[in-house]
């Protein structure tokens, strides 16, 4: 089975197809695994930072953090 000149050239068009498809496949495989590192060293970082706020506000009651608010500065004020 031989193959003409023209049907040499389809065969070689499908595989210089072929391997930019798997080019491209590569590259998106490696930059999705980037974004999923990226993605998760931020979420363990926004859970540090939350356990560490929580630490922190944990002798505070709901009533500390209502005297926090700008309205109550408002009414100090008001009364001097």
């Amino acid at each position: 089975m031989y193959l003409n000149n023209l049907q040499m050239k389809f065969v070689v068009f499908i595989a210089v197809v072929f391997v930019i498809t798997m080019a491209f496949a590569y590259i998106i495989y490696r930059q999705f695994n980037k974004v999923g590192k990226t993605a998760l060293e931020a979420k363990q970082r926004q859970q540090e930072y939350q356990d560490q706020l929580d630490v922190q506000n944990e002798g505070f009651s709901q009533q500390d953090f209502e005297n926090l608010t700008p309205d109550n500065q408002d009414q100090t004020t008001s009364q001097k």
